[in-house]
C-alpha cells in the first residue's frame, strides 16, 4: 500500500486538518464491491464508514456530508468537507485521482477513458470549489501506462479533441496506445488544479490487480479521509 499525508488548513478551535491518502495493492486484498471479503478488506484499511461508488464511467460527482454518506451512489467521484468521511473508488487499470485543498475539502476520482472523455476530474474539482476550496491539489495513483494500453485512435476522437493528439502514444508492442497519465495530467491542468504527486506506477505489474493485462476480477482501492 502507498500512504501519503497532507496537512490542510486550521479549523477554528480544532487544530490542523490532515488528509490521509491510500492506494492499496493486491497484497491488501480484494476491494471489488461484489467480493465476499470486501467488508473485511475495507475495515483493515480504515474501520470508519466508507463512501464507495457504483462506478458508471461518467462524470457524476456526489457530495458527502457524513461518514458513509452516498454509499453505493452511481457516480465516479465524491467530495467532502466532513472529517472522518472515507471516500473511495475501486480500480483495476483506470486512474485514481485524489484531490485535496488547504481549505479542508477532499475528493477522489475514478478516471477511465470514458470518464476522462466526460470530464470527471474537472467536475470533481469544480464541486470542491463549490464547497469552499480555492486551491485544489491532485495526487495520481497507480494505473495502466501507455506501454501496456493498446487503444484504437478511432475510439479516441473526443479525448483527442479535449486533451490533444499526443495522448495517443505507442505500446511496448509498437501498436497505438492511450497515455492516460497524460490525459489525467491535462485534465488536472484544465480544471485549474495543481499536480501534487504522480506515483508513476503501472498496474500491469503483478503488484496490482489488472483487468486489461491479466483479466483479474479483483480490484484495488484509492481512499482519502480528512481528520
Amino acid at each position: 500500500m502507498i500512504e501519503l499525508t497532507r496537512r490542510l488548513g486550521r479549523a477554528p478551535g480544532a487544530g490542523d486538518h490532515m488528509a490521509t491518502i491510500r492506494f492499496t495493492d493486491a497484497a491488501d486484498g480484494n476491494f471489488a464491491i461484489a467480493s465476499p471479503d470486501v467488508s473485511a478488506a475495507r475495515s483493515s484499511i480504515d474501520p470508519r464508514p466508507w463512501t464507495w461508488l457504483m462506478q458508471a464511467h461518467g462524470a457524476e460527482v456526489v457530495e458527502v456530508d457524513e461518514p458513509g454518506g452516498c454509499c453505493g451512489a452511481e457516480a465516479d467521484a465524491s467530495i467532502s468537507a466532513t472529517r472522518g468521511a472515507v471516500l473511495a473508488v475501486q480500480t483495476a487499470d483506470c486512474t485514481p485521482v485524489v484531490l485535496w485543498s488547504p481549505e479542508g475539502v477532499v475528493g477522489v476520482v475514478h478516471s477511465g477513458w470514458r470518464g476522462a472523455e466526460a470530464g470527471v476530474t474537472e467536475a470533481a474539482v469544480q464541486s470542491m470549489r463549490h464547497r469552499g476550496a480555492r486551491s485544489v491539489h491532485a495526487v495520481i495513483g497507480p494505473h495502466i501506462h501507455v506501454g501496456a494500453y493498446e487503444f484504437s485512435p478511432a475510439d479516441a476522437g473526443l479525448l483527442i479533441e479535449r486533451y490533444g493528439r499526443d495522448i495517443i502514444g505507442e505500446t511496448d508492442d509498437a501498436t497505438p496506445g492511450l497515455d492516460m497519465k497524460l490525459v489525467v495530467r491535462r485534465a488536472i491542468e484544465a480544471a485549474g488544479a495543481i499536480l501534487d504527486t504522480d506515483v508513476d506506477l503501472c498496474t500491469s505489474s503483478s503488484r496490482w490487480w489488472s483487468h486489461r493485462v491479466r483479466r483479474d476480477p479483483a480490484r484495488q482501492t484509492a481512499t482519502v479521509v480528512m481528520s
